[in-house]
């Protein structure tokens, strides 16, 4: 069943909805939930009002299919908080989450599996390496630096450009970008 699920601040659980012919309706509470097929939302005009007002409401969620199951013993953190971020992220690295495979929600505790590696018969994962300028990409590159510096390059038909830039700039660039038609692309 595909559900749509948010935190309750008021009750301290998470609140499940489903779509109804009215919209999406609360059917019940729980303390957790597991996921599959799992897509994360922000409302960015919701997130502009607690911006504005300094007031928390609803405005972010997690779609998926409901299942049973037990919580995710390994997997990666997501957080959201709508004062840093304008979407949910990985905890341990702030990188946008925008879908997931699997999760388990328990408390405020949001586990998502982690993407299984492409291997070959070899098992050898494939290599594809990247030569040239491709217009209208860009890509993202971690520096090895003391301070969390990244590489944020972008390319047009007619030049090749490169910022060094902070994680927070470079997802706010990384979003920015996107939306002008770049397709983001991973080179060494």
């Amino acid at each position: 069943m595909k559900v749509r699920i948010y935190f309750n601040l008021h009750r301290k659980c998470l609140s499940v909805q489903t779509q109804t012919p009215k919209g999406w309706r609360v059917w019940k509470h729980m303390s957790e939930a597991h996921l599959e097929n799992v897509t994360f939302k922000v409302s960015k005009a919701g997130r502009q009002r607690v911006l504005r007002e300094g007031k928390k409401n609803v405005h972010a969620y997690i779609i998926g299919d409901l299942v049973d199951g037990k919580p995710l013993t390994e997997g990666e953190t997501v957080t959201y908080n709508p004062y840093k971020f304008s979407s949910f992220v990985l905890k341990d690295t702030e990188a946008p989450i925008h879908k997931a495979d699997k999760l388990s929600i328990v408390g405020r505790t949001i586990t998502i599996s982690k993407p299984k590696p492409m291997t070959t018969s070899t098992n050898t994962p494939p290599v594809i390496k990247l030569s040239g300028i491709f217009p209208n990409t860009f890509s993202v590159k971690r520096e090895q630096t003391e301070r969390q510096t990244f590489m944020f390059e972008w390319h047009t038909e007619k030049e090749e450009n490169g910022i060094r830039v902070s994680l927070h700039a470079a997802i706010k660039l990384a979003e920015t970008f996107e939306s002008f038609g770049f397709t983001q692309i991973h080179k060494d």
